[in-house]
């Protein structure tokens, strides 16, 4: 009989991988996707039933039960079973995660007993509040004693903060916290800057503050890998400085036009450094030309340093009167992402800025782009530097995009004498209507007569497509028509020329 590899595991090992298994703080990663399909307590309880060998392993390891503290999935458990989770953690390390509620008042209590009795020897700390309701108990003051072991805490309250916290001087740890390497902290007040600031490696912060005090606290955190500022707004303080973080690896930044602005025109960041931009404003405000103008100086820079070292091979882009959204899109998850989304209430007269700080991007190498503009905006086709925008994708192979954007394509050939994506095989096309098909055999047709037809057409299926007839494309020999047939369950593939254009009607196929 052949012996399991994993048999031959020594002890070290084991516990090697059953911490690994069992950690609900195994991927600090912030730009990566962290689920557990399985609580990692299941598996650790699992584990145990293995073998007896395995059993008396586990459950003599105090750090491998000090990791399984997901108070939600003991709050499925008996208050007994709580009660033993807690007892085999004996002095180790603790790391604790509840998402707080009304309905779950023993993983409330337990959070608490943890906070009062526990609080030296919690390594990582995730509290989430999801529903309002009644929170408040003095224990929540544990946070403001000093910790020698703490190395991540999110507090994530919902704007619903406990009573005990509601301070806007809470002096978190008595300043007080040396191993400190992580925070997110949403919607609570603490005194800006902290004693703890320079040994950051990840600072998340959502909730009203001065902008000024913030890039003011950011000068002292040179380690910063990862930063993330929601709701920001502006305030009148002078702020003079430029703020170095050599080590940032992602930037998100949230909220008012002006806010954002200030602070990336103030920050130097490391090349490469991703970037997640939400700007807004409220529709009292007016984004003039000359913000724009400056946004574009700004995104200029963030866009070079990012692009150069991250070369994108896959884009999506939507245009719309009121908002402009450019996303790279990347598989390796180890990779920063770069999404800026600028949304204007009052509607752009021009987007020139956005298109102008993409010129100098390496976009050679993208073969995969996602194109869609609203109807109404009409500036695009006429703009010669949205023209020299789109003839960054010499390589571009695949276009996704609506019937009308296709149109938008010609025009844009016709306005400037040029081929846009010159190296394009094959479209998809969704948002099919009564318009869609003439708008497709006008794209189909001027690629013919600049030498370069499309090869394949995909035709992303909805129930409106059982309405449409596209059999006038079999003029076009050769070309490859894929969707899915009216179930939604299989393609379908039809080479047009074939002699069976009824294959593509399918408004026969409804009849």
């Amino acid at each position: 009989m052949s012996v399991s590899p994993i048999s031959k595991c020594t002890d070290d090992v084991l516990l090697k991988i059953f911490s690994i298994g069992g950690d609900i703080y195994r991927d600090r990663r912030p730009f990566a996707k962290r689920a557990h399909k399985t609580s990692p307590i299941s598996i650790t309880r699992r584990s145990s039933q293995v073998c007896k060998g395995w059993r008396q392993l586990i459950l003599g390891s105090p750090s491998l039960w000090g990791k399984l503290l997901d108070l939600n999935d003991l709050n499925t458990g008996s208050d007994r079973w709580r009660k033993e989770v807690l007892s085999r953690v004996k002095q180790a390390m603790l790391h604790v995660k509840v998402d707080l509620e009304p309905s779950q008042p023993a993983a409330m209590a337990l959070l608490f007993d943890i906070l009062h009795e526990k609080w030296p020897t919690i390594r990582n700390l995730e509290v989430s509040i999801l529903r309002r309701g009644d929170y408040d108990d003095k224990r929540w003051l544990a946070i403001h004693r000093p910790t020698e072991n703490l190395r991540s805490i999110t507090l994530d309250f919902l704007r619903d903060v406990p009573e005990p916290l509601r301070s806007t001087h809470n002096v978190l740890f008595s300043g007080r916290a040396p191993s400190l390497k992580f925070v997110t902290i949403r919607h609570m007040n603490f005194q800006l800057p902290a004693q703890w600031f320079p040994q950051l490696y990840t600072f998340q912060r959502l909730g009203q503050c001065r902008t000024s005090q913030l890039m003011e606290s950011m000068s002292s955190m040179p380690f910063l890998e990862y930063l993330e500022l929601f709701e920001l707004g502006s305030d009148d303080a002078e702020f003079g400085r430029t703020i170095s973080l050599p080590r940032l690896k992602l930037l998100v930044i949230s909220g008012q036009f002006a806010a954002c602005l200030r602070v990336l025109s103030h920050l130097t960041v490391s090349p490469g450094c991703g970037l997640e931009i939400d700007w807004s404003n409220h529709r009292e405000d007016t984004i003039t030309d000359a913000d724009l103008f400056a946004a574009s100086q700004v995104l200029t820079q963030y866009c070079k340093s990012y692009f150069k070292v991250h070369i994108p091979t896959s884009i999506k882009m939507s245009i719309r009167w009121t908002f402009f959204d450019f996303c790279n899109i990347f598989e390796d998850i180890n990779i920063p992402s770069f999404n800026l989304r600028v949304v204007n209430s009052n509607g752009f007269s021009s987007m020139d800025p956005f298109f102008k700080a993409f010129l100098d991007c390496p976009f050679s190498k993208v073969t995969k782009l996602f194109f869609e503009s609203d109807p109404n905006v009409t500036f695009c086709s006429a703009n010669p530097i949205f023209s020299n925008f789109l003839s960054l994708f010499s390589t571009l192979d695949s276009l996704t995009g609506r019937p009308a954007n296709l149109q938008t394509v010609v025009d844009i050939a016709a306005y400037n004498d040029s081929i846009p994506f010159p190296a394009l095989k094959s479209i998809r096309i969704f948002h099919l209507t009564d318009e869609s098909l003439p708008q497709i055999i006008g794209f189909l047709n001027w690629r013919q007569a600049v030498s370069a037809p499309i090869q394949i057409l995909s035709l992303d299926y909805r129930p409106r497509l059982l309405r449409l007839n596209f059999s006038a494309l079999e003029q076009y020999s050769g070309l490859k028509v894929r969707c899915q047939t009216p179930g939604g369950l299989e393609l379908l593939e039809y080479i047009c020329g074939s002699g069976t254009p009824e294959q593509i009607n399918f408004r026969h196929e409804e009849n």
